[in-house]
């Protein structure tokens, strides 16, 4: 008895306690904003930063840039620096301050354009990060990663615009439908844009039947993207063919083209399935209903 006590003992030892931690966290509004300036000029724009937690919290602030990552459509977050940097240019009202329970907080920023900015995209991230003041029940701290707004300026000027259609592509042979397209883009330019796509597909006479549109998404200079795009409609048959067309923010037009072939073999196979069993179904009728007779 007493060796299983002992053991019992060890095991409450040797075993993590759970405890409850109090979490902490921040809510901003809006997660991403946009502005548009003119070199040497100056603007101004704010974050709400909301404490949603029962306790006064201790607000610090930091901002990085943010590039392209290397997946289609990530991002990244780097130091200060580069072509379309931005954290230098911005001023922050105030770069740290308190929140009581329930409390939002407007945080003024000022964006300083150089008279030498390159035209075009620069990119940051303003980012919050909180910490208790102080806790009267004295538990454990749960305390959250920061969070942070996106910031996309465009300098006016002449803005190099140039994208490339990477992929463009339907499953070779289908049975029906939807058709889904595999879309895959480049920004060769020094600004964001979202692309306005829009697929034409004909049929094996060479006649337009319909057209589907692009979804839009966000490419950021050197960045890719990957669109989506379907055709909803279920029976196909024959050679189609389809033309996408991504229009640069109705400047520059580009297009590239694939084909598909489509057979109804699976609802085919269906119906010979249905013929065979009614066939063979009667046949045996016939033979059962002729030793009946006998």
């Amino acid at each position: 008895m007493k060796k299983l006590l002992l053991i019992i003992s060890l095991i409450f030892l040797i075993l993590p306690i759970s405890v409850g931690a109090v979490p902490i966290g921040l809510s901003i509004m809006p997660a991403k904003i946009e502005l548009k300036g003119e070199k040497g000029g100056k603007i101004e724009s704010s974050i709400i930063i909301t404490n949603p937690n029962d306790f006064s919290i201790k607000v610090e602030t930091e901002i990085e840039d943010f590039v392209p990552g290397n997946l289609p459509g990530d991002i990244k977050f780097v130091s200060p620096g580069g072509e379309f940097s931005l954290a230098n240019w911005i001023e922050l009202e105030k770069k740290s301050f308190s929140l009581g329970p329930k409390q939002r907080e407007k945080v003024s920023f000022f964006v300083n354009i150089p008279s030498n900015a390159s035209p075009g995209g620069h990119y940051s991230a303003i980012f919050f990060k909180g910490s208790p003041e102080e806790l009267e029940s004295g538990g454990p701290i749960d305390i959250s990663g920061r969070i942070g707004a996106l910031v996309m300026l465009t300098v006016k000027g002449e803005v190099y615009k140039k994208i490339e259609i990477l992929k463009f592509r339907a499953p070779k042979f289908i049975s029906s439908g939807p058709v889904k397209f595999d879309i895959l883009i480049k920004n060769k330019g020094t600004s964001h844009f979202i692309p306005l796509g829009n697929i034409k597909i004909k049929d094996w006479l060479g006649k337009s039947i319909v057209a589907v549109g692009v979804e839009e998404k966000t490419i950021f200079p050197g960045g890719t993207q990957n669109l989506f795009a379907s055709w909803p409609k279920k029976f196909l048959l024959g050679k189609y063919t389809a033309i996408l067309t991504i229009d640069r923010e109705e400047e520059n037009i580009y297009s590239k083209t694939c084909s598909f072939w489509a057979f109804p073999w699976k609802q085919l196979l269906g119906v010979i399935v249905i013929i065979l069993i009614v066939f063979f179904g009667l046949k045996w009728f016939k033979g059962k209903f002729r030793i009946v007779r006998r």
